[in-house]
């Protein structure tokens, strides 16, 4: 029997759901959306600086970051640079 076969990709804004997701992106730049609003902000960008059993720990600025808790993510993507050197 003839049958096709379809390969996808997750796209340049790649969604990120397991912890390994997370770890495999250390260094990059990243959008997160949380289910509860923490210190009143439900929407981060910033690079994943470190990934923990329970957290992530998002880098905002050179002197500000952020630690948001793993089960608190409602949704998270990897945001596109057209720079390659960019992370």
């Amino acid at each position: 029997s003839r049958y096709t076969l379809e390969v996808s990709s997750p796209g340049l804004n790649r969604p990120l759901f397991t912890r390994q997701h997370y770890a495999d992106s250390v260094g990059k730049r990243v959008r997160v959306r949380l289910k509860i609003p923490q210190n009143n902000q439900r929407q981060f960008k910033g690079t994943l600086a470190e990934v923990s059993e329970t957290d992530i720990t998002l880098s905002l600025s050179e002197t500000e970051t952020v630690e948001l808790p793993l089960h608190a993510i409602e949704k998270a993507n990897l945001i596109y640079t057209m720079n390659p050197n960019e992370s």
